[in-house]
C-alpha cells in the first residue's frame, strides 16, 4: 500500500520527482470506482483500511452512483450459459461500490520519455532491444544480470522491473513469492464524443 501511495505522490509531483522543469507527462485526477461485487459491509471495511493510510473514499450504492455518473448503468452484468448462450437466472443483491478519491492516470508514453530524459541526465546507460535471461549471484546475493547474447553486467544492486512477468526472472535465482502473479490483458476503449455525461465517467 505504501508503494502505491509513494507512486501516486510521484505522479502528482512529477516535475519535482523527475527534476524536469516542464515534463511531457501530467497527472489527470479522475478518482477510481471499485465495483468488485462486494457487500456494503465489505466496502465499509475497505474504506476504514484506506482511511488508516490517509486515503479518502466513499461507499456508494446504485442511487448515489447514478448521481455521480449519470451515463453509467448500474444494472448487473447478466451471466450466460456458454453452451446455449441463454441468460442464466440469478440474484446479485444490492449494488455497492467504493469510490476512491485522488486517483488518476498519466500517459505512459510521456512518462517513459520523461524518465529517459531524467536517466540520461544522471548518467544512466539505456540499452534498447536487450533481453535479460537471468540474474547472476555471488555469495548468495544478486551480483548482476546475464543477457540473452551471453554477456553479463555486474552491479551492486539488481532491480526487477518486469511487472507481471517478474516471476520469470525471479525463478532464475530460486526466489518465490507468497502470491501468484499472471500477466493480465487490459482492454482500453477510446470513444470520441461531446457528451459531457460520458466525459465525466471515471
Amino acid at each position: 500500500m505504501q508503494l502505491a501511495l509513494d507512486g501516486i505522490n510521484a505522479y502528482k509531483n512529477w516535475a519535482d520527482y523527475t527534476g524536469i522543469a516542464e515534463p511531457k507527462a501530467r497527472f489527470t485526477e479522475t478518482g477510481a470506482l471499485w465495483m468488485l461485487g462486494k457487500s456494503s459491509a465489505d466496502n465499509a471495511c475497505a474504506q476504514k483500511r484506506l482511511e488508516s493510510f490517509g486515503v479518502s473514499s466513499t461507499v456508494v450504492d446504485a442511487q448515489e452512483m447514478k448521481k455521480m455518473f449519470p451515463s453509467m448503468s448500474t444494472d448487473p452484468c447478466p451471466q450466460y450459459d456458454p453452451e446455449t448462450g441463454e441468460e442464466l437466472p440469478g440474484s446479485f443483491g444490492s449494488l455497492s461500490a467504493l469510490y476512491e478519491h485522488g486517483c488518476g492516470f498519466m500517459d505512459s508514453s510521456d512518462c517513459l520519455e520523461d524518465m529517459r530524459e531524467a536517466c540520461l541526465r544522471e548518467g544512466v546507460e539505456i540499452r534498447f532491444n536487450t533481453s535479460v535471461s537471468s540474474v547472476t549471484q555471488t555469495g548468495g546475493r544478486a551480483s548482476g544480470v546475464k543477457l540473452d547474447d551471453g554477456s553479463t553486467i555486474t552491479s551492486d544492486t539488481v532491480v526487477n522491473c518486469l511487472g507481471p512477468w517478474f516471476d520469470q526472472l525471479n525463478q532464475t535465482v530460486g526466489v518465490s513469492t507468497s502470491t501468484t502473479m499472471l500477466p493480465t490483458r487490459i482492454q482500453v476503449g477510446h470513444l470520441y464524443t461531446d457528451d459531457e455525461d460520458i466525459l465525466n465517467l471515471p
